[in-house]
């Protein structure tokens, strides 16, 4: 198995026995996240929970890679054995599910590929899809082998920019990178890490897929890493994934993940923003659906934007399922942002602002 396989490919696989497809989609409260495809899950998948389960959540770090112990354990409850072949998806086509195929390659488990275009690419391509995951199944035997090698530390980070022996490349948007945009982390400065390189993920992606060999070799190609070491960066060590699993499609360079990525570097290196507004913290806000991307004067009041987003969200959904002309029209306009590069976390960000705002 390579790192990516096609949804024909898993449509007539799907009755192998030692077959495992994981759904690694992100969070419902994700905003970004498309409606439509809530509660839509491949037949025979089950729940790779990145957030809650496969990270570690004593680090004060996001997307932290989990502990051997811990990720052993989930794996084996989830059925995993050591011969298992695993597909794993996300219902964004290509976003969350680089990740998950990452650490398990980390984890030591080769035989382990990401589904080019998702579950967008599977519903496009007329199979079906349930409601329920796969329950009911026998304790897997499966077996962590870590293979500390293949992430790099804040520390030997640091080391690089002066030895140059790798090139670390950044999937962050360009305005995150030049220091032009704010990160998503009110509390964090932005801008890059001395030396480094920036591909933001959307690049190598053309319509939720990955892009052609030809076109991503063009893509590395420009970035004239010839045949030196790769270490991948981002804002977390998620979408840092999408370019390193890029990188294995076309190129033979080793590869290794920042881990703890702009975040951890950032806090480290002092790179921090006052807290503005402290004293409207816990101060409850309003805003509209339609301030917030829809298509009502429908309104949510809130004390964080996260609650308020996940409020629009469910509210969405609701107008959604219900056929409102309106609010089909949105969730259009929303798909259109993401498939330009960082039009949605420009987006996000004035909402988020105007929150901050009020």
């Amino acid at each position: 198995m390579g790192p990516l396989v096609s949804v024909d490919w898993l449509e007539s696989h799907l009755d192998r026995k030692d077959l495992i497809i994981l759904d690694a989609s992100p969070p419902t409260t994700m905003v970004s996240q498309l409606v439509e495809n809530e509660g839509k899950i491949i037949p025979h998948a089950r729940r790779f929970d990145l957030k809650n389960i496969f990270s570690n959540q004593q680090s004060e770090y996001p997307n932290t890679i989990p502990f051997s112990n811990q990720f052993e354990k989930e794996c084996r409850n989830l059925g995993i054995n050591k011969e298992s072949r695993i597909v794993i998806y996300d219902n964004l086509g290509i976003y969350t599910s680089p990740r998950a195929w990452w650490l398990f390659k980390v984890m030591g488990h080769d035989t382990v590929s990401v589904l080019d275009g998702g579950l967008p690419a599977w519903m496009n391509n007329g199979n079906s899809v349930t409601d329920i995951y796969q329950i009911g199944f026998k304790a897997g035997d499966f077996v962590v082998d870590y293979n500390r090698n293949l992430v790099k530390s804040y520390e030997e980070v640091k080391n690089n920019i002066i030895s140059r022996e790798c090139l670390l490349i950044d999937a962050r948007s360009n305005e995150r990178f030049t220091g032009s945009a704010p990160e998503p982390r009110k509390h964090l400065k932005s801008g890059s890490i001395d030396h480094s390189l920036n591909l933001p993920y959307g690049e190598v992606l053309e319509n939720g897929k990955y892009k052609s060999i030809n076109e991503l070799k063009q893509i590395f190609a420009a970035l004239k890493i010839g045949d030196q070491d790769l270490i991948f960066s981002c804002g977390s060590g998620m979408t840092a994934c999408i370019i390193l699993l890029a990188s294995h499609l076309v190129s033979e360079n080793k590869t290794f993940l920042f881990d703890g990525s702009w975040t951890e570097w950032a806090m480290k290196e002092g790179l921090l923003l006052e807290e503005k507004n402290n004293k409207n913290k816990n101060k409850m806000k309003t805003m509209t659906c339609k301030q917030l991307g829809g298509a009502c004067d429908q309104t949510f009041t809130a004390a964080t934007f996260d609650e308020m987003a996940e409020m629009s969200k469910q509210h969405g959904m609701e107008m959604f399922k219900a056929g409102d002309e309106s609010h089909l029209d949105a969730m259009s306009a929303m798909r259109e942002l993401m498939h330009t590069e960082g039009a949605m976390e420009r987006w996000m960000q004035e909402k988020r602002d105007l929150f901050e705002s009020l």
